[in-house]
């Protein structure tokens, strides 16, 4: 059974105003795969209707709004992510925003790797048979792939760029 994992800012609901591209493509994607799972990021603003096949997940978004940032960042997977990328740019060390920005994506990469273990037993998913197709190219992005460097390496992802992440 194939499964597609749609990692979005907020659809269905109206906080990333995703709704605009994502309606029409939702559609396909629902007829190229056997499941579809929408995972939002954030759950707020007007709730869109969606195909009834649909499955809505929204624990990550309801994690994002109990636990603190800063306990992922303690953790071996971020602080290996982060001497990776400082050894490859160490100038990242004399600015303090960029450190702190750098902190903040390693931290939340962090926790959606965590996440991640508990998403496959919860709906009971072979990650062999999942896509991941994250709508930002954002720290969502770098714990899926954290994930699989770690845990399993089977999954694949496709990632959207937009605007800043290609310039």
């Amino acid at each position: 059974m194939s499964t597609l994992i749609l990692v979005t800012g907020s659809y269905p609901y109206s906080e990333a105003a995703e709704q605009t591209f994502l309606n029409q493509e939702v559609g396909y994607l629902i007829s190229a795969f056997d499941r579809v799972i929408i995972v939002p990021r954030s759950c707020k603003g007007e709730k869109y209707p969606t195909p009834q096949s649909i499955i809505l997940d929204e624990t990550f978004a309801r994690l994002t709004q109990k636990t603190k940032l800063h306990r992922y960042l303690a953790s071996p997977d971020a602080l290996t992510l982060l001497a990776k990328e400082l050894i490859q740019k160490p100038a990242i060390l004399l600015s303090a925003a960029m450190f702190k920005r750098l902190g903040g994506h390693v931290a939340s990469a962090a926790r959606v790797r965590e996440w991640l273990l508990r998403f496959f037993q919860r709906h009971e998913l072979d990650p062999s048979n999942c896509i991941f197709y994250t709508y930002w190219f954002d720290y969502f992005t770098t714990g899926i792939g954290l994930f699989k460097t770690v845990n399993d390496d089977s999954i694949r992802l496709v990632t959207r760029a937009h605007g800043a992440d290609l310039f």
